[in-house]
């Protein structure tokens, strides 16, 4: 198959593509884990983990900018690749440390600069391979892009399961590795470029690389800020957007040339669709993956690995959409670029109307169907398919030669400004409920239990993990307002959850105790004896139990997490075989696990959803209902505006068409 793919392209062509696809391994491999990472093993509030995984993403594009710029400049294509992929596979081994927020960030911090001298060089350099006007660079693009999503396809797999079921660090120590190999196949194989990718003026390179390669580092410290003051970064690409635009601008209305002007105008213009797509594509990273983990029948599989679907179907149907064009071509009948962009918006709006159907279907409180989840993915492909490839070889015909590669890198750009669209829209999502434990949704309409619940209930209560639920647990057991006093060890050590904890305790009176000694009374309670003796332990797969007596420290960090509390109850039972749900909650209550308002509760729905055998799914059901109603219309407005997006630039693509002068 690959020989076939490679037949009539130049022989650099498979080098890149095996460059780029190990280089997307890491990306996406640590991409499936981030947002999964933050929630349950920091304990971050879903929109703190939107809000920095939204930031991430603008950054890791925003920086192209420079790391073309710097290419064009003064290292040219090979050195920069070079360079950028070492820093990535320095962010990624940052990352598998797991020191908590401060490997977060610097990690995420390496993989941003990295990726701006990596990112568009190699893209720019595919483009060297093929000369102006030959009708193999679309299809050396399109096969170029299949790389990256084979890539993309084994990374949830591989990092996925090990990051969630073994340890985090060492799912983020896999794409480290990978981007170790990508970097090596682009050394062992460069000289397949026969000269191209070399930097622009040699006497320059000397004076300034050092230069370069010394600022570039001095960035991460900055973006590490950055990522942790995520609506600084907001602001900030908003306005960099506005400057290079009007760069642009100012370049195209200094070109002499009537047509080169035009075409630079037409660039522009897809560009603005370009960010519009990745808006709500990139919901597969922040807001769709914990849709995927809450509401969706996933039969056992884990939710990182669902980010994988997307990319098989990119191998999948790209070989297809590589001939087609091809074949379009040759009977000249081939879409205009501007047309492909708008039939990639409409498909994107189906596959969230498809999600829409499928939450419909499955019925209230039923968790919505795989296949959906899939079809929709499948329709987010084909988009993808014909939009991303297009953009790509677009550029590189479109754009004046002299700065290829900084418009390349603002083309990247437009990805980072459309995932801070996609941070706005995930956040939409964000529950007023803590999803993860049904004792919320069990206790009254408003998901909260009565401000008497006592936050010394909350301490005996099983919840997973220190960093995982219980500090997103403590607002909502307690009023706002309400002054607890009496529980808590003000001589504990502060060490446990840092800013996330105070975060959220921020609107609570807690009568003089710090956000940090809470989280570590928790924490310390978590781990102790007290804990370890309890007769019920939480559930965190459909298919674990843990034992009675089992030590918590003895556990993988992927069995730890949440579950809803019919795990709980099932924990419990097979804990003792004979005693009831009906026994297991008089226990509970006489072992202050949980209060007796909310054991009613839980038996009346039990004994509506069919009995102790029924109990789990019974109380599953009263969670995942009011999670879909979330979702809903969310994305019934991502589909909305998709396809209203995507029939407004099939109208303009006739106009754009003409501007860009031949370029299909």
């Amino acid at each position: 198959m690959l020989n076939w793919l490679f037949a009539r392209h130049p022989r650099g062509l498979p080098m890149l593509f095996f460059s780029e696809m190990w280089e997307r391994f890491s990306f996406y491999g640590m991409r499936a884990l981030l947002v999964l990472y933050m929630v349950k093993a920091l304990g971050y509030p879903e929109d703190v983990s939107y809000g920095v995984y939204a930031a991430y993403g603008a950054l890791v594009y925003a920086f192209p900018v420079l790391g073309g710029a710097m290419a064009n400049a003064v290292l040219g294509y090979k050195r920069a690749i070079v360079f950028g992929g070492t820093l990535m596979a320095i962010g990624q081994m940052a990352l598998a440390l797991n020191f908590g927020p401060t490997t977060l960030y610097l990690g995420l911090a390496c993989l941003c600069v990295g990726n701006g001298f990596f990112k568009p060089n190699i893209s720019s350099t595919v483009g060297t391979l093929y000369n102006e006007g030959d009708p193999r660079r679309t299809s050396g693009f399109t096969i170029f892009y299949m790389g990256i999503n084979l890539g993309a396809f084994l990374a949830p797999l591989v990092c996925g399961p090990l990051g969630e079921n073994v340890g985090w660090g060492v799912g983020f120590a896999m794409a480290g590795i990978g981007m170790a190999v990508g970097v090596a196949t682009f050394l062992l194989g460069q000289d397949r470029l026969e000269g191209r990718g070399e930097a622009p003026d040699y006497d320059r390179l000397q004076r300034y690389q050092y230069a370069v390669y010394g600022g570039a580092i001095a960035l991460v410290p900055l973006t590490a800020f950055l990522l942790y003051e995520y609506s600084a970064t907001k602001t900030g690409l908003l306005f960099a957007m506005a400057a290079i635009f009007g760069y642009l601008l100012f370049v195209a209305f200094r070109e002499k040339e009537r047509e080169s002007r035009s075409k630079l105008y037409a660039l522009m213009i897809l560009m603005i669709f370009h960010a519009f797509f990745w808006g709500l594509f990139e919901q597969a990273g922040s807001s769709l993956t914990l849709y995927a983990d809450r509401c969706v029948d996933r039969h056992g599989i884990p939710t990182s690995t669902m980010q994988s679907i997307n990319a098989f179907f990119i191998l999948f149907y790209g070989p297809f959409f590589s001939s087609l064009w091809l074949a379009l071509s040759a009977r000249k009948k081939n879409p205009s670029i501007p047309a492909k962009f708008a039939y990639g918006l409409i498909q994107l709006g189906i596959g969230f109307a498809v999600l829409n159907l499928g939450n419909s279907l499955a019925g209230e409180g039923a968790r919505t169907g795989l296949l959906f989840l899939v079809l929709a993915y499948m329709f987010h492909t084909t988009g993808e398919l014909c939009l991303s490839p297009v953009g790509l070889s677009a550029v590189t015909q479109l754009a004046p030669k002299r700065i290829t590669g900084f418009v390349m890198g603002a083309w990247f750009m437009t990805i980072g400004l459309g995932h801070i669209m996609a941070g706005e829209v995930a956040k939409l999502t964000k529950l007023d409920f803590a999803p993860n434990a049904a004792v919320m949704a069990l206790a009254e309409p408003r998901y909260r239990l009565p401000a008497g619940g006592g936050l010394d209930t909350l301490e005996r209560l099983p919840a997973g993990a220190a960093g995982e639920t219980l500090a997103r647990l403590l607002p909502r057991l307690v009023a706002q307002g309400v002054p607890v006093s009496g529980v808590l060890d003000k001589g504990v050590k502060a060490q446990w959850f840092g800013a996330g904890v105070k975060q959220q305790l921020a609107p609570l009176s807690l009568d003089g105790a710090s956000e940090a000694a809470v989280g570590t009374k928790l924490g310390e309670f978590l781990h102790g004896d007290g804990f370890q003796e309890t007769l019920y332990y939480e559930i965190v797969t459909s298919k674990y139990v843990v034992e009675k007596g089992k030590p918590l420290e003895t556990l993988k960090s992927g069995e730890l997490g949440a579950s809803s509390l019919g795990g709980f109850l099932a924990a419990g039972r097979a804990l003792e075989p004979k005693v009831s749900t009906k026994d297991s909650l008089a226990i509970a209550v006489q072992k202050g696990l949980i209060a007796p308002v909310i054991a009613e509760r839980i038996e009346s729905i039990v004994e509506k959803g069919g009995g102790d055998d029924k109990a789990a799914e019974a109380l599953d059901a009263i969670v995942v209902q009011p999670i879909k109603q979330r979702y809903d219309p969310v994305y019934f407005g991502a589909f909305a505006f998709a396809v209203g997006a995507g029939l407004l630039l099939l109208l303009l693509s006739p106009l754009i068409r003409r501007m860009m002068h031949g370029v299909e």
